[in-house]
């Protein structure tokens, strides 16, 4: 799926999320709200999960999107993902995680990669049937039959490889925790401000 494709589903999916929720929102200020201002908080009850939804889902966007240029690490939307091993690598891969490609710059190093460690300046990984060993400083490939066989001849020891999902997801867990915390943030205060505007003038009459 394309990044406009994935944006328009996820934004029909939010906006029947939001109308169901408003209505939830809005019945529950009409059982449990006094008659005086009710109607008024009703409306603002429905929009309510709307605000909170399309703010943080914003504020997402925007902070992935700055993530992106920062760490170079894609949005995470759309039929591909990327995201770099050190300044030279990437481990990219196309409408699934399951068989990535190692890559430098344009060049494809390794094809079909579904789990990868970085150890000892080293990508490890496991492709289709065989492993492989990068070394990051010379650009050297070696395969072996077997994981057994990568770890005595490389002498790198343990070895715990990662799927690739895993290995995407570890690299911008972090920031991304950030980000969301951030989000939630800004959604409450969005939706603070929201009802404090829409209640203004119900508090200007009642002085």
């Amino acid at each position: 799926m394309g990044i406009g494709f994935t944006l328009v589903v996820w934004g029909i999916i939010f906006s029947i999320l939001a109308f169901i929720l408003g209505l939830l929102a809005a019945v529950g200020v009409r059982i449990f709200c006094k008659p005086k201002g009710r109607i008024l908080k009703m409306v603002l009850a429905f929009l309510t999960p709307g605000v909170a939804i399309f703010v943080y889902a914003g504020c997402s966007m925007l902070y992935m999107a700055l993530v992106s240029s920062v760490l170079n690490i894609d949005l995470g939307f759309g039929d591909s993902w990327y995201v770099p091993i050190d300044k030279v690598y990437a481990l990219e891969s196309i409408d699934t995680s399951e068989h990535g490609m190692l890559m430098k710059g344009n060049e494809v190093m390794v094809e079909h990669v579904t789990a990868v460690q970085v150890i000892k300046g080293k990508v490890v990984g496991k492709g289709t049937h065989i492993y492989f060993a990068l070394d990051m400083n010379t650009g050297q490939i070696q395969y072996y039959p077997s994981l057994k066989t990568l770890q005595k001849a490389t002498g790198i020891g343990r070895v715990e490889l990662m799927d690739n999902a895993t290995f995407y997801w570890k690299k911008r867990e972090t920031v991304y925790m950030i980000g969301g915390i951030l989000c939630l943030i800004i959604m409450l205060l969005a939706v603070k401000m929201f009802w404090k505007v829409g209640l203004y003038r119900e508090y200007e009459n009642g002085k």
